[in-house]
C-alpha cells in the first residue's frame, strides 16, 4: 500500500501541470512503481507509460527464472518494442508470448463463470424442480456433455 505521505510532495508539481487528480492516481503513480530499467527506458528512450507496465509484467515471479535473468529478458524486451515500435496490444502480446515461453507450465486460471456454474448446478435440489423443467434441463446437460466429450476426445 502506498504511503499518502510520500506523494505529497509532488502535489504541488502534478498540480502544476495542471491534471486530473483522478488521471495522475490511475497513470502516474503506477509508474512510480514501475523496475528501474523501465523508468530509465521512459525517460530516455521515450518508452510509454503503458507500454512500460506491460513490461513490468516481465519479473522473476512470472518468469520463473532468478532477477538478473528476468531483468535481461525484460530488457531485450523493451528494446524490441522500442525498434520496432510497437503498440500497446502487440506489446501485451509479446510479454504474454515472452511469459508462455519462460514459464511454460503456467495454469491459465480457471474461467470464474464456468466456477460459478459448476457451483450452480452442483447445489441444485432436483426435488423442488417440476417434471417439465428437469426434462428440459437435462436434454440441455446432455448435449453440453456430449459437446464436451467431442472437445475432450
Amino acid at each position: 500500500m502506498r504511503s499518502p505521505k510520500k506523494f505529497l510532495p509532488r502535489i504541488p508539481l502534478l498540480l502544476r501541470f495542471q491534471q486530473n487528480p483522478a488521471s495522475v492516481d490511475a497513470n502516474v503513480f503506477p509508474c512510480l512503481r514501475l523496475s528501474e530499467d523501465l523508468k530509465i527506458a521512459i525517460r530516455e528512450s521515450g518508452l510509454g507509460a503503458n507500454h512500460a507496465r506491460s513490461l513490468q509484467k516481465l519479473n522473476s515471479k512470472n518468469l520463473k527464472v532468478e532477477e538478473t535473468k528476468a531483468l535481461k529478458i525484460r530488457q531485450d524486451a523493451t528494446s524490441q518494442v522500442l525498434q520496432e515500435r510497437l503498440t500497446v496490444a502487440q506489446t501485451r502480446f509479446l510479454v504474454a508470448q515472452t511469459i508462455a515461453e519462460h514459464a511454460p507450465e503456467t495454469k491459465p486460471k480457471p474461467s470464474h463463470q464456468i466456477s460459478s456454474l459448476i457451483r450452480d448446478v452442483s447445489a441444485t435440489k432436483v426435488e423442488d424442480i417440476q417434471q417439465e423443467q428437469l426434462r428440459d434441463l437435462l436434454a440441455v446437460l446432455e448435449a453440453k456433455a456430449k459437446e464436451i466429450r467431442k472437445k475432450l476426445d
